[in-house]
């Protein structure tokens, strides 16, 4: 039997990071980072509803720099400019959330004229340390405004949502998630309808409840503490997988991965948990031809992630240190670890349905409220939102990434949910690979 391949996505790159390489390799502890597991047994999803749309008719997709000067027209050079220093600025970012925890500041990137600054807000002092010697290293543009970083007022948050939702009572599925913007500190409400008697007392609410905190001393008595955010459609998990590849049910496969580091490891891929427990899978985008088992082996289905672990046979198949991105013809390696994402970074994701789809990054903090979004757990500000990005059933699961043209490749997480076509404004959320299952690591050179 010839040895298929799957989990391949791509996407392209240059590389800016030369200057910052060796100092962050030598600082960042790479795979290292805390999850939540579970390896308990999951309940089969009926996936009747996600529907199974054909995956569209889709060659090969812009590179990112191209769909980014699209979005914000600018030229293609501007755009190349700005992603490169998102790279850079990951990897830094990434370095800081690995050393002191991620929701110990506050991070985005003010974009103008071809140029980005990354901001770093916190008040702890050895962060901007830190920050500051990374990013002359890097020759990044820094600035560290002092504050109490709104990243580390998740539970806060929490605490709001469920009060929140009493004030749409007339409608249990109105509030579809929430997140507190880190550059302004408004908490932000996506909602599926919105009344003025309603956001007025969501309103007062939310400015009671935070107005005393020192998070928010900065805030004048008229500075808005609330921004609703209506959509006219329907938010949720697109069940349907694919590393780029298909499986069956439609779902999509996120990136190969394996647990250990030898050359016998168990080797299979990520994919969303919402999926179901046994998924075959297509050695090819489309989902044509022959499809191959797989076998569920460790999931996160939680407060904090939506991602699960499946190994494949690899006595007759071969799980390739490679992803399908903005390509379906040439894959990309996988890099050997993940990234954190800033406000304002611009990403793509790969779905069986929607092809390669791509975004802004609006809030990394991002809790999740539609119907059984984290399986009858609460969800925890951890996610993160995608504003522009679309999707559809049968995109869960898929890789989020980030290339440019010389190959550099990066891993954010894996897809979860978010808008369904004809809803707007569009976005996507995603689980950031921090809180993969616990052993589980990228498949990478081994």
């Amino acid at each position: 039997m010839p040895r298929h391949l799957i989990g391949r996505t791509a996407v392209r790159g240059t590389i800016l990071a030369l200057a910052l390489a060796s100092l962050l390799l030598s600082e960042r502890a790479q795979d290292t980072e805390p999850s939540t597991s579970s390896t308990s047994s999951v309940t089969a999803v009926d996936f009747a509803a996600a529907g199974a749309a054909a995956a569209p008719a889709e060659t090969e997709s812009m590179s990112i720099a191209e769909s980014y000067a699209a979005d914000y027209g600018v030229s293609v050079e501007d755009a190349s400019k700005i992603l490169d220093l998102q790279v850079i600025s990951g990897d830094l970012v990434s370095t800081l959330a690995e050393r002191f925890g991620e929701t110990s500041f506050d991070a985005w990137r003010e974009v103008s004229a071809g140029a980005a600054t990354l901001v770093v807000r916190t008040d702890d002092v050895e962060i901007v340390r830190t920050a500051e010697r990374l990013a002359d290293a890097a020759g990044v543009p820094l600035s560290t405004p002092h504050g109490v970083a709104f990243s580390s007022q998740g539970d806060v948050l929490v605490d709001l949502i469920p009060r929140i939702q009493d004030v749409y009572a007339g409608d249990t599925s109105a509030l579809q998630g929430a997140y507190i913007d880190a550059k302004t500190g408004q908490i932000v409400l996506d909602v599926r309808s919105s009344s003025a008697a309603q956001e007025s007392s969501a309103e007062s609410l939310v400015g009671s409840a935070v107005r005393g905190l020192d998070a928010w001393s900065s805030l004048g008595a008229d500075d808005s503490i609330l921004r609703v955010q209506a959509t006219n459609g329907e938010v949720g998990d697109s069940a349907i997988l694919r590393g780029g590849n298909a499986t069956v049910p439609a779902c999509t496969v996120g990136f190969t991965a394996q647990i250990g580091t030898t050359s016998i490891s168990s080797r299979g891929f990520w994919t969303a948990a919402h999926c179901l427990t046994s998924i075959p899978w297509f050695a090819n985008p489309g989902g044509s031809g022959t499809s191959y088992a797989s076998s569920y082996s460790h999931r996160n289905w939680n407060g904090y992630a939506d991602i699960a672990y499946f190994t494949i046979n690899t006595s007759s198949h071969s799980a390739y240190t490679t992803f399908y991105g903005d390509s379906l013809t040439t894959p990309r390696q996988n890099p050997s670890s993940y990234t954190f994402a800033v406000a304002t970074d611009y990403l793509c994701h790969r779905g069986e349905t929607s092809g390669q789809r791509c975004g802004t990054v609006s809030s990394t903090s991002y809790a999740p409220t539609w119907s059984n979004a984290c399986n009858g757990a609460i969800c925890q500000p951890v996610f993160v939102r995608v504003n522009g990005a679309g999707q559809d059933s049968g995109d869960s699961g898929g890789p989020w990434y980030y290339t440019n043209g010389a190959g550099t490749n990066r891993a954010y997480g894996i897809h979860k949910g978010g808008t369904y076509p004809g809803t707007t404004p569009t976005f996507s959320v995603y689980s950031k690979l921090l809180y993969r299952p616990l052993e589980t690591r990228l498949r990478y050179n081994y």
